[in-house]
């Protein structure tokens, strides 16, 4: 599932037009749809978020996700005791882990109601999985 939240920006236009020596302001107003995501404080546009539900059960849905460059992917615990770990067969690779993308050998379970996001700028394939159960497994592919 792919998510565009669409930010308005509003553009204003003055037109001058001399008339009997005095000048004559008339205003008119364009609104420009744009697709934005926030980041952690910061709005990048033309990023889109795509989700991913983390259980219930031993599963990632969707497991398999295909983005842009510069997208973000969003996991959302819909049930507790998980984690996000890149890497394969159980082995982390440290690019990105939940909760912080710190101790990735040993990163903490969340709580359902968790998220967790990462921003995926270079092009490739990234398997990601649980920690704590074996075959929990994904995988982001970033296309250019």
């Amino acid at each position: 599932m792919i998510l565009r939240i669409l930010v308005p920006i509003v553009i204003l236009m003055l037109l001058v037009t001399p008339i009997s020596g005095a000048i004559v302001q008339a205003q008119q107003s364009i609104t420009v749809y744009m697709p934005m995501v926030q980041l952690g404080g910061e709005t990048v546009p033309g990023a889109v978020t795509q989700v991913v539900s983390v259980g219930p059960g031993l599963t990632f849905s969707p497991a398999l996700g295909e983005i842009q460059a510069g997208d973000v992917v969003r996991w959302e615990w819909a049930e507790a005791f998980h984690t996000v770990n890149s890497g394969v067969n159980g082995v982390s690779d440290g690019l990105f882990c939940s909760p912080d993308d710190q101790n990735c050998d040993n990163n903490p379970a969340s709580p359902m109601g968790a998220v967790y996001e990462k921003q995926f700028n270079t092009p490739g394939t990234f398997p990601y999985f649980c920690r704590i159960h074996p075959g929990m497994e994904g995988e982001i592919v970033v296309q250019p």
